[in-house]
């Protein structure tokens, strides 16, 4: 099976961010039990060497440019030519096309609770509301998210779980 993965955040430069060590463990951790399956790990700039690796022979970093509508339209593209069975959306957020069985992390609503301290919460709210409605299944980061998924957008119970990380 060919997995994809918006894996953009661990080429980013701000890697201390809790996005960065989900992702980052989750893929280690996966990498660690499956030998078998495909990873393809989508980024619009190359993933360092150390921390590439850390995963498994079967996981591959595809650059994607250019960087600006990288997630929309480049990974769009990209997915409609090389389809994958299964796309992990780890920055809350799909393509635009995505025809593949998608799994969206939600790490929080904070932009909605506290829009004061969001500059773009615009993109992100637009971003997350498309996420959610497209993906087959949601992972919440804790019982708080998946509650405020449920009473803001009206998500159904049984789309999603929780998964803490770590």
């Amino acid at each position: 099976m060919k997995i994809g993965v918006d894996a953009a955040v661990l080429a980013s430069r701000d890697m201390q961010s809790g996005n960065f060590w989900l992702s980052f463990n989750l893929l280690k951790a996966l990498s660690s039990v499956d030998k078998t399956n495909q990873y393809i790990l989508y980024s619009f700039l190359p993933i360092p060497k150390q921390i590439l690796s850390k995963f498994g022979k079967n996981f591959h970093n595809i650059v994607l440019s250019p960087i600006k509508f990288w997630l929309q339209v480049r990974l769009s593209l990209e997915l409609l030519l090389n389809q994958v069975d299964v796309f992990l959306g780890m920055n809350q957020a799909l393509p635009y096309i995505c025809t593949a069985k998608s799994v969206v992390f939600v790490l929080d609503l904070a932009f909605e609770l506290y829009p004061k301290f969001f500059t773009n919460k615009t993109k992100l709210l637009w971003q997350t509301k498309q996420a959610i409605q497209k993906a087959k299944r949601i992972i919440a980061i804790s019982k708080s998210t998946k509650q405020d998924l449920v009473k803001m957008y009206r998500v159904p119970v049984n789309k999603i779980t929780v998964i803490y990380p770590g």
